[in-house]
């Protein structure tokens, strides 16, 4: 993680060998990406504050990146995705114990059941008080880091279908623009996830590297059962102190 900003800055004549290859399929290049150098990204649904966000946020500034959220707001809600389910029903931390466990309570923002049902797209799940999903997300996320960059390509998502047409479009903003941080091989999505990784992500990876000559760069995110906690709005300015969560990060 230490090389990943030199790594970064030395491929900077790669960038416009990237950009041209989107425009050449016909996409408009993320603009966080093309405006901002050092860049260190998460790729998510949502923009939100879940602590593998802040973990997220303390590997990449230790790394000397800004961190800029990619997200997917058209894709459509499902229950069996962990993730997805947690962005109607959030976990959050109210606090600790004189013990230093995190207390937990869970928010329901809007019904799962409905939403799956209706195949409701993300960013059309509304709360009860008419503000929409997301935008609770983005509130707290802001809370917790003010000025956060997001990015959502969602029309070249949606225009190359499943997973399989679009990572490899995700894994060249890796080659040059930015670090992707995340672990292909482990996290909260199990048997889910090997599966992923070797039909969408190896592929993708290597059609990327055989394309521009470079594997994408990216750093393992790490993954335990407490960062899939959300940080509450009240504790936004506290979150870096939560050690029973964050553990060695914050060592």
């Amino acid at each position: 993680m230490a090389h990943a900003r030199g790594m970064l800055e030395g491929r900077a004549v790669l960038r416009e060998s990237v950009e041209q290859w989107w425009a050449a399929q016909g996409f408009v290049f993320p603009s966080a990406f093309a405006r901002r150098a050092r860049i260190g990204f998460v790729s998510r649904h949502v923009a939100t504050a879940r602590y593998e966000d802040c973990a997220f946020i303390l590997l990449a500034e230790r790394a000397g990146l800004c961190p800029v959220w990619s997200t997917y707001l058209r894709d459509r809600f499902v229950t069996h995705s962990p993730v997805k389910a947690s962005y109607v029903a959030p976990k959050v931390v109210g606090g600790f114990s004189p013990r230093g466990f995190p207390e937990i309570r869970k928010i329901v923002l809007a019904d799962s059941q409905i939403c799956e049902k209706e195949r409701t797209p993300l960013d059309r799940i509304l709360l009860g008080s008419g503000e929409a999903m997301v935008a609770w997300h983005r509130r707290l996320l802001q809370a917790v880091y003010p000025g956060a960059w997001t990015t959502d390509p969602s029309d070249m998502y949606l225009a190359r279908g499943w997973a399989k047409g679009y990572y490899p479009l995700l894994l060249s903003l890796a080659v040059a623009h930015g670090v992707l941080f995340e672990d292909f091989h482990g996290g909260e999505t199990g048997e889910g996830l090997m599966r992923f990784t070797r039909e969408v992500f190896e592929p993708a990876f290597d059609a990327v590297a055989a394309t521009f000559g470079v594997a994408p760069m990216l750093v393992p995110l790490p993954w335990w059962r407490e960062l899939g906690y959300y940080v509450a709005h009240h504790r936004a300015d506290q979150w870096r102190t939560d050690r029973s969560i964050l553990k060695h990060l914050l060592q």
